[in-house]
């Protein structure tokens, strides 16, 4: 599939979903249509960007494009607001809205006009990293599938990270997502969402050359940070296990799942050397078993989607209003 067309179909999916979420309230809750929203907005993102590429402008172009994605949340908005100007968001916990994030858009297609959006986004996104370098080819599709359902799910945790910081609000989600996959006999994902995990703790004390900080302010830094997790496992073992060296089977479960959102502070996608995303998309081709042979535009193609991946979740996390968390244990 040629670059033009992907992008066209990135694009028209992008608007679709972006409309489509605005007419979404009157058959189904506003929470679904905010979720359908934020995947087309991530969808326009990366049409958005093939559009800059295409017609060799710099990247900051793709932002013109991707101002057609606000129009969708604004009908979706007012829509909502017909009783008064943004009226409160109706409140969800951790576990119901996760529980839907998961159920309908990462393991089950999303089906729209008669077309499986997932199945077209993975296999674009895929045809797109073969077109920058042919031995990605080589590639079995759905290894490449699965790893990138456990790194949108890791993103997602990271996502619900940077929006709720809380260790109450954070550490319920990380502990519902295990035992949602435990629950769904989809428990390897877990294991492979660990891989990036840990790309995404070390992400947070190198520099652009992915070493060690260093200097009085690098040391302090990785100092800070590191201090800052252990406090965090701590204070939940503390308040959660007594003993840590007479843990259960199910309280080192447990804490397993407080380690993955240790291991995420500090963590910044947005850093201006994008060493997390660089750090994810190495540890993606590796695992994919091809990380010394992809050339650097075929590896950069691979960081557009793993931070569109981001940018989709963190859209649709920053519209739910939470009401009680789930109890951490």
């Amino acid at each position: 599939m040629s670059i033009r067309t992907q992008r066209t179909v990135f694009v028209i999916v992008g608007i679709l979903l972006t409309f489509y979420s605005g007419g979404l309230p009157y058959g189904v809750s506003w929470d679904t249509a905010l979720i359908f929203s934020g995947i087309g907005g991530g969808f326009l993102l990366y049409g958005s960007y093939l559009w800059t590429r295409l017609k060799n402008r710099h990247w900051a172009w793709m932002f013109t494009m991707f101002l057609t994605w606000p129009i969708g949340v604004l009908i979706l908005l007012l829509l909502r607001d017909r009783g008064g100007l943004l009226s409160r968001k109706p409140k969800i916990n951790i576990e119901e809205f996760c529980r839907q994030f998961y159920d309908t858009y990462v393991f089950n297609p999303t089906v729209l006009a008669g077309v499986d959006v997932g199945e077209v986004f993975w296999e674009t996104s895929f045809n797109s990293v073969v077109e920058a370098d042919k031995s990605f080819g080589a590639v079995d599709h759905a290894k490449f599938r699965h790893e990138m359902t456990a790194l949108r799910m890791e993103l997602f945790g990271l996502a619900w990270m940077h929006k709720f910081k809380r260790d109450e609000l954070t550490i319920p989600q990380s502990i519902f997502t295990r035992h949602y996959l435990e629950e769904n006999r989809r428990s390897e994902i877990w294991d492979v969402m660990g891989e990036y995990n840990y790309a995404i703790a070390q992400s947070a004390t190198m520099t652009k050359t992915e070493e060690q900080t260093g200097g009085r302010i690098g040391r302090a830094l990785v100092v800070t940070i590191n201090q800052s997790r252990v406090n965090m496992l701590d204070k939940w073992a503390e308040a959660n296990i007594g003993d840590p060296s007479a843990m259960t089977k199910e309280q080192e479960r447990l804490f397993d799942c407080v380690c993955r959102v240790a291991n995420r502070i500090g963590a910044d996608i947005r850093r201006n050397d994008c060493i997390l995303v660089k750090r994810l998309t190495a540890r993606l081709a590796d695992r994919l078993g091809c990380d010394v042979s992809l050339n650097s535009e075929a590896l950069f193609r691979l960081g557009v989607v793993i931070f569109g991946l981001y940018e989709g979740a963190k859209e649709v996390i920053k519209s739910i209003n939470l009401g009680s968390p789930v109890p951490a244990c």
